[in-house]
């Protein structure tokens, strides 16, 4: 096959080094589009990719890979500890791996009030979890501690010094101590530093090192460890995270259907693995491997852009992994009081795409910036560690690339017919909007040359009428994912103001508008509101719903915005004192000026004809 692609969105397929461009300001770094020649690129393993990806989202296959040690966790929802328990403190000695086993120095915990501390959280540990310093004490039980930043017979206590408070009222005592040098040393299997390591993929300690506390969590009613396997989980915070095993979750549901192929015990594999190649993983020390690793029949050359394409550079906006322990965006559940992670995921990730171009457009960095603590973005300059300035192939260029195959039935032909007349996500940034593709032209050719079939702007979601009979299983669902590339406004990361006014972010707006219920397996919050909040949808209302991404609905491809995105807000409290009252919204204005809740109080001259008619 010859075929052809035109891009309708710009394209991200940068070099694997930085490139630094010498008309720009000394460290900022240029990743400048992949190229052979003078030809712009995008390499076929990642072509191969694509095609292999949107082949399994139109034909329903199974995971092509599963990763054993995924948790879905969000938040913290694992008290440790309680009336009557052990708490267990330990010393990482010898962090385990997927491989052999790790050790740790444990021993049982009594806990210290901050009060009675008397220190600044941020000499001991940073917002990444790295410990600064260690806290060692004489006495947890006394009110005033003494303290020392090394082990001395004076002061036999290590404090494992939290990052964040596990109850906010005061005067409770919040941070574990253990006498560090009699604790006992004992084994504990690789499984548990591979599920730690699985919880806290999202968290501010994704790797232990030697050194680090921990807490152990007991595997039994009585809440004793008294060796190795009497541990049920290694956690970071004494609020830790319980979680649910992804792997797990699918065969209690039991969706064995979804599964790789190498989990099933019938020596076959699903059409997207019959086209593709499949090299089987079967689980670790399972002795399972039902069927030989065997090459694709398709296979894609490189995709090659014109001579003479335009590129243009951009600041590109910061990406972050997904995250699919968010019950709110993930979850198959509409109803927003059960929803949890007991709920399945909705299914395959698809990335939509944006009518917004030029400066307003979500990949640049002054529309989705990072922001200080002050509630003003980042200069681009200050955050070159966690986005780029990129090279990117321009809107409307056109590329070609070659696809050979080999043996296909005529079923499996019209299903590459199908995938090509689709939309094409290809490159870097999709979820922003990049790499927006479609095939405007496909030639045929057999063995020697002859040209056996040509479509020329293929119909969406379509094969020519010789395929649509055996093509029909896959039609529907085709149409289904081309409805979801049609681009919509303000395909953006949601954020918002937090009450203090000095954050705003995504962070801020899942904790206000998408988080789970506390002290509750199921369901999300939801936040009263007073006054009259200025966006509409929420208009006379008394309480705004936790927001979950709605289901796609094919005739209006829009209807799944967030209708919190970009507001800001302030609480208030109720009379006891108790329920707080979101209230002041307003909505928009969030590029790079810091966002005003409050209004003007300087003196001017509207301020001093309002108080002397006030005096009147």
């Amino acid at each position: 096959m010859d075929i052809t692609v035109k891009t309708c969105s710009p394209l991200l397929s940068c070099d694997d080094v930085d490139n630094k461009n010498k008309n720009e300001q000394v460290g900022i770094k240029l990743r400048k589009a992949r190229r052979i020649g003078a030809r712009y690129i995008v390499p076929a393993s990642s072509m191969r990719g694509v095609l292999r990806s949107l082949t399994g989202i139109i034909s329903g296959s199974a995971l092509d890979y599963i990763d054993e040690n995924l948790w879905l966790c969000q938040g913290r929802d694992l008290p440790l500890g309680g009336l009557g328990k052990k708490l267990y403190l330990a010393e990482v000695i010898k962090p385990g791996t997927a491989f052999e086993d790790g050790s740790v120095r444990f021993g049982e915990a009594m806990l210290v009030r901050d009060s009675a501390l008397n220190f600044i959280r941020e000499e001991y540990i940073d917002n990444n979890g790295n410990t600064r310093q260690e806290l060692w004490i004489d006495n947890p039980n006394s009110d005033s501690p003494s303290k020392s930043n090394r082990y001395d017979a004076g002061h036999p206590y290590r404090v494992k010094v939290s990052g964040r408070k596990v109850n906010t009222r005061g005067g409770e005592p919040h941070e574990g101590a253990f006498k560090q040098k009699e604790a006992r040393e004992i084994v504990l299997d690789r499984k548990l530093w591979l599920d730690y390591q699985g919880r806290n993929r999202n968290g501010v300690r994704s790797t232990l090192y030697p050194g680090d506390l921990v807490w152990l969590e007991p595997d039994n009613d009585e809440g004793i460890i008294e060796h190795g396997g009497q541990v049920k989980s290694i956690q970071w915070a004494r609020w830790g995270r319980k979680g649910v095993n992804f792997l797990q979750k699918l065969k209690e549901h039991g969706l064995q259907d979804l599964l790789p192929d190498y989990y099933k015990n019938d020596g076959l594999v699903d059409i997207t693995s019959d086209l593709f190649g499949s090299i089987p993983n079967p689980p670790k020390n399972s002795g399972k491997n039902e069927y030989s690793s065997f090459a694709a029949r398709v296979r894609p050359d490189n995709l090659v852009f014109e001579e003479g394409t335009k590129t243009i550079q951009c600041n590109m906006a910061s990406m972050s992994s997904p995250h699919p322990g968010c019950i709110a965006f993930y979850m198959d559940n509409d109803d927003y009081d059960t929803i949890s992670l007991e709920d399945l995921p909705k299914g395959y990730k698809v990335y939509r795409t944006t009518k917004e171009r030029g400066e307003d457009a979500p990949w640049n960095y002054d529309v989705q910036p990072i922001f200080e603590n002050g509630g003003r973005a980042k200069p681009f300059e200050a955050v070159q560690k966690m986005t780029r300035k990129a090279e990117l192939v321009a809107e409307g260029s056109v590329g070609h690339f070659k696809l050979s195959y080999r043996s296909l039935t005529k079923e499996e032909f019209a299903l590459l017919l199908l995938v090509l007349s689709c939309d094409l996500r290809i490159g870097g940034g999709k979820p922003f909007g990049l790499g927006h593709c479609v095939v405007t032209g496909i030639a045929v050719h057999d063995e020697v040359g002859n040209k056996i079939l040509e479509v020329v702007n293929p119909k969406k979601a379509s094969v020519p009428e010789a395929f649509m009979e055996v093509a029909g299983p896959y039609l529907k669902r085709a149409e289904l994912y081309c409805k979801t590339q049609e681009p919509v406004e303000k395909l953006r990361y949601p954020r918002a103001v937090n009450d203090k006014g000095n954050q705003k972010s995504g962070m801020v707006w899942f904790v206000q508008n998408a988080s789970p219920k506390k002290n509750a397996r199921h369901g999300l919050q939801t936040q009263w509101v007073c006054g009259n909040p200025e966006n509409q949808k929420l208009q006379g209302k008394e309480q705004i719903r936790a927001q979950g991404l709605k289901r796609f609905e094919p005739l209006d491809p829009a209807s799944d915005m967030l209708f919190g995105y970009d507001v800001g807000f302030r609480f208030v409290y109720g009379e006891t004192g108790n329920q707080r009252y979101m209230t002041n919204f307003q909505k928009g204005g969030f590029r790079n000026e810091s966002f005003q809740r409050r209004e003007n109080t300087s003196p001017n001259r509207n301020s001093r004809q309002n108080n002397r008619d006030r005096r009147q």
